[in-house]
Formats: structure tokens, sequence, C-alpha cells
């Protein structure tokens, strides 16, 4: 259905209305690259190349707790237990040196692992978090 991805370490998600403030971004690659890791490369596949940076935040930040909407999880075709979501945010890094990395704990993506239908979501519970979360801060 996604066809195959460009590297051997990628996984092709799709997101039918592209991410929020960039719909016409719907077909991705993301790449794990173990020299970055926990990092991925969320690389936009058309109309321009044009690469994010992901990551996997559960377990890295303990009270982080994703609440998407019903109707969310019903157009993802999620299960009842969530067991099938895969959450993803994405990073920016705001500066090399001294290195400051933030995420965006408000929208992430919510991909369904089984059919890599996905969509980039705000969170039921979106008062309680930043667009800017602190990752690396090698400043403080």
């Amino acid at each position: 259905m996604l066809g195959e991805p460009q590297f051997a370490n990628a996984v092709r998600v799709h997101l039918p209305g592209g991410l929020i403030g960039l719909s016409d971004l719907r077909d991705f690659e993301l790449v794990a690259d173990p020299e970055s890791g926990p990092f991925l490369l969320l690389r936009a596949l058309e109309p321009d190349p044009i690469e994010f940076v992901a990551i996997e935040l559960e377990g890295v930040i303990p009270d982080y707790r994703v609440e998407i909407g019903e109707e969310d999880a019903e157009e993802l075709g999620l299960s009842g237990d969530g067991s099938d979501a895969w959450v993803l945010n994405i990073a920016t890094v705001k500066s090399w040196s001294p290195q400051r990395v933030t995420a965006n704990l408000v929208a992430p993506l919510v991909v369904n692992r089984k059919t890599g239908v996905g969509k980039q979501v705000v969170l039921t519970n979106y008062q309680k978090y930043s667009v800017n979360h602190p990752l690396i801060d090698d400043a403080a």
C-alpha cells in the first residue's frame, strides 16, 4: 500500500492530512540511524524533500501522557488499548554549540503501527505540555 522505502532501515508513513501548517507533506520515510539514536529522521518524500528530527519519548519523559480524542483514534483505526499507536514527537535543534534541542509535546505524530497511516494530533491534555520542551540543553 505505501510502497517500498528507499532505505533498508526506513519505515514508510502516510499522513493524509499532512503536518499542521504543512498540509501538502503527506508521505514520509522514518529513517533510523544507529549513530543518532534515539532520534529518527522524518523525511518528506514529496512535493519537496524536507527533513525533520523525530523522537519516541515514551519512557524518556516519565510524566508525559498522550491523550488523543476519540475522533482522532477512530480516524487512525487505533485499538481501545492504544497498543497499535506509535507516538513520535518532532524535535527542533535550536543550536549546535552549545547544543540545545527541544521537542513538541503538544502535537505529536500518532501512527497506526499496522497500517502506517498517521496524523499529527493536538493532545486533549495539551495544557500540561510545551511545544518547546527541552531535551538537551548544554547551556543549562
